[in-house]
């Protein structure tokens, strides 16, 4: 999988209602198109978390990361308030724009240091292909919250 790909399967968000309600959970589609804007500044740098797991319970979680077992429902996210965040972008257009930038940024980062392995607060340090399956798979879940995919 290439970050090409991932950039396409945004394309999807395009068709999202911003009056859409989610199956589960609190935020509304633009605040999930940012969320996965957040998720993304992690991955490529812009965004620098604590680990906030053991180191021991790494392996488990790299584990979890490759199976088909789906991402729980209604997780907060480990850095955020009770709540919803203020929103960032002006619209929907303007999130989606950034979270495909931001897809940019991470490809752009790992030309430049193909060794880095930003923390993810949940998983740990991850390396290009692991950030690739954790954003897919982290796509994939909000977009069955909103109906995207089946």
């Amino acid at each position: 999988m290439q970050t090409q790909d991932l950039i396409e399967f945004t394309k999807m968000l395009y068709q999202l209602q911003p009056d859409v309600v989610p199956l589960w959970g609190i935020m509304t589609p633009q605040h999930m198109v940012e969320h996965l804007s957040a998720s993304i500044r992690m991955s490529n740098g812009k965004l620098r978390l604590e680990q906030k797991i053991a180191d021991e319970d790494i392996p488990a979680r790299l584990t979890f990361l490759y199976s088909d077992a789906p991402f729980p429902k209604n997780i907060r996210q480990a850095n955020s308030p009770e709540g919803l965040r203020p929103l960032r972008c002006q619209n929907m257009a303007e999130a989606i724009a950034l979270l495909e930038e931001m897809l940019r940024v991470f490809e752009q980062h790992f030309l430049a240091q193909p060794d880095d392995k930003p923390i993810h607060p949940l998983f740990g340090p991850l390396n290009h292909e692991q950030w690739m399956q954790f954003h897919m798979r982290h796509m994939r879940h909000h977009f069955t919250q909103f109906r995207l995919l089946a």
